[in-house]
């Protein structure tokens, strides 16, 4: 696999004489300095007021690599467990700093939220009132989730799904799983505003997440006109550049850049 960095350089994950994965991604899960979270605000769109915060990773030892080819290496090299569960413990002490009423998100794979690592740091926490773990749509169809789901929100904790719209065959099974956010794929809310067809996507999932009483949640929203098409069909969260890029701080009000 071929992936470029941020600076224009390339990377093959596969090409070890170029990049020691396995020795950046062990450093990264071992060390604090190693893994900075940065944060995305989650908006109330009518409020204008960050409600929650997304945890991405940013890593600062190693290769100059963007994080999606960590996660690839880490996938690629068995690692997947260790890493997801390094940031899952820099999530937990987000959650300790939060301001009243906020939570934050941490995105998980079916891979990780199932493993002994995972399930063992989890049972160090008593509640998880204010932390949403989010998973994609494909993921909640693997074996073991749907249980460990469940005594997860046992203890308060609140599930995202991710990439909504982009498998409406698996949208009933999602479903089943009653998820307290539905985030909708980016690739439907890119020029929404331009496209008729997007708008009805949107608009009626929006519908139904209403009748269902689950936020819809907008992804990736990059401009004014797309901000505007989504208030005027109701979509009560958002997040995207617009509002800024993730950030070390969490910030409490989100204005449109």
């Amino acid at each position: 696999m071929i992936g470029t960095s941020s600076n224009g350089q390339n990377f093959d994950l596969l090409d070890s004489s170029s990049v020691n994965w396995r020795e950046a991604l062990e450093h990264a899960c071992s060390n604090l300095d190693a893994l900075k979270p940065v944060y995305l605000p989650v908006v109330q769109l009518k409020e204008r007021h960050a409600c929650g915060y997304e945890l991405l990773a940013r890593f600062t030892g190693g290769p100059a690599a963007p994080p999606a080819m960590w996660f690839e290496s880490a996938a690629q090299l068995g690692l997947t467990a260790p890493l997801e569960r390094r940031i899952m413990r820099a999530g937990f002490l987000t959650a300790d700093a939060l301001p009243e009423g906020a939570f934050v998100s941490i995105n998980i794979t079916a891979e990780a939220l199932v493993s002994k690592q995972i399930q063992e740091l989890f049972k160090q926490r008593e509640r998880y009132d204010n932390i949403v773990l989010e998973i994609s749509e494909n993921d909640t169809q693997e074996p073991g989730v749907a249980e460990a789901l469940t005594a997860f929100r046992a203890g308060g904790g609140r599930l995202a799904v991710d990439d909504i719209g982009s498998g409406f065959s698996n949208l009933r099974d999602v479903l089943t799983l009653k998820p307290d956010i539905l985030k909708v794929d980016r690739a439907i809310i890119r020029g929404v505003d331009r496209d008729r067809v997007k708008q009805a996507i949107v608009d009626g999932l929006n519908t139904m997440s209403a009748r269902l009483d689950i936020p819809l949640l907008a992804e990736g929203i990059e401009s004014r006109e797309e901000l505007a098409e989504l208030e005027r069909l109701g979509v009560p969260l958002g997040q995207g550049y617009l509002f800024g890029e993730p950030s070390a701080r969490l910030a409490g009000e989100a204005k449109a850049a």
